[in-house]
């Protein structure tokens, strides 16, 4: 059972559009006017915070978010001719009718186009740990291939094939297991296949030719990674390495080889290779939130 949502077009929101980028600054002054409005705080802290917003913002908070929303709106463009999924209350997009907040997945996949059957797609992803162990040899991957991780890429196909070819993380791990679970179709793109690893290995060897063995054992956090297919049954994208919880293992948080990396102590010199710590902007973030906020 399933129920479709009623699309609004755009006549019903005629607004003007606005930039990105000017929509995250009125949404940012929004929030710093909602704090000037926090009713308990009072006396000259309260002045200056309502001196430093405009009378007209302080009132529009509700307003910008609404014309940001429908800048985007008009910025996609109508349901016919947009990704799936990218405009509200798009017909393609299935819902629950029971919880009209949960996607009907069953339907949508049923419903796709896409010449592979989504069972035989979570097969082919399901050699993942297989052609990694071999470093993509005689995976079949396409021309316009992409490799996306949260700090790297996209890198091309001749890219990324010099790399994982010089690179072997078994001398590193023999023991190494990615234990990939959870293979599942996006009903939103059925071409591309999810999965989950939780990678575990023990550094008995040397790696990268140069780090010598520990003897550590690395637990990596559960990651989300995903593989992509064309209708040839090529992979034409392999993302990697998105930390789903960096509160497990004790790869500091981190996802892929800087993970592992940095949990054998040989984590590599950049901020984007070492744990998430705050930066000064979002520490002066919070700082004058805690001022604004109300006291008791």
């Amino acid at each position: 059972n399933r129920v479709h949502t009623t699309p609004q077009t755009l006549s019903q929101r005629q607004r003007p559009a606005m930039s990105p980028t000017l929509c995250l600054a009125l949404s940012l002054a929004s929030l710093a006017a909602g704090a000037a409005h926090y009713p308990r705080v009072s006396g000259a802290r309260a002045a200056s915070l309502r001196k430093a917003v405009p009378a007209w913002m302080q009132r529009g908070r509700r307003g910008a978010a609404s014309l940001c929303r429908s800048s985007l709106d008009a910025s996609r463009g109508s349901a016919s001719g947009a990704p799936l999924g990218e405009i509200p209350g798009d017909p393609r997009v299935k819902m629950m009718q029971d919880n009209p907040e949960v996607v009907d997945e069953a339907s949508m996949l049923k419903d796709s186009s896409f010449p592979i059957p989504p069972s035989e797609l979570i097969e082919k992803a399901k050699l993942f740990p297989t052609w990694a162990r071999s470093s993509f040899a005689g995976a079949p991957i396409a021309e316009d291939f992409k490799f996306v991780a949260p700090v790297v890429g996209p890198i091309d196909k001749a890219t990324f094939t010099k790399a994982f070819s010089s690179f072997d993380l078994m001398e590193g791990f023999p023991d190494a297991n990615t234990r990939a679970y959870n293979f599942h179709v996006d009903p939103f793109e059925t071409n591309r296949v999810w999965f989950s690893t939780r990678f575990i290995g023990t550094h008995t060897g040397t790696m990268m030719g140069r780090i010598q063995p520990t003897g550590k054992v690395v637990v990596a956090p559960p990651q989300m990674n995903s593989v992509r297919f064309n209708e040839k049954g090529e992979i034409n994208q392999i993302t990697i390495g998105y930390a789903q919880d960096r509160q497990i293992g004790n790869t500091g948080g981190l996802g892929g080889v800087y993970g592992i990396l940095y949990a054998i102590g040989a984590g590599l010199p950049f901020p984007e290779a070492q744990p998430w710590e705050m930066s000064w902007q979002y520490k002066a973030f919070q700082f004058l939130g805690r001022l604004a906020a109300p006291r008791n």
